[in-house]
């Protein structure tokens, strides 16, 4: 199943994944990483286009942001051992 998520929600979702991120990864730690700003706002940008995104490709475009930090720990994933799911647990390793 392919579960939509809002503008709302997605934004939502974004800046969570931002500000753990940002909190978080050495990298982002006391200044920002070029490489990652720069793929998180062309995410931004695309999502501010559409009114909804399926999760499965939320998740794509978070990965995406994610590899720019090029260490091999951070990434997302969906949790599946909920009978519903309907939304990211974003979980940073």
């Amino acid at each position: 199943m392919n579960y939509k998520l809002n503008k709302k929600d997605t934004f939502e979702d974004l800046e969570y994944m931002f500000k753990h991120v940002k909190k978080i990864h050495p990298l982002m730690i006391d200044k920002d990483y070029e490489p990652f700003l720069s793929k998180y706002n062309a995410i931004l940008a695309n999502t501010e286009k559409s009114d909804s995104i399926s999760i499965v490709n939320l998740w794509q475009n978070c990965q995406q942001v994610l590899s720019s930090l090029h260490d091999g720990h951070t990434k997302i994933y969906p949790q599946y051992n909920q009978w519903l799911v309907d939304f990211l647990l974003f979980r940073y390793i």
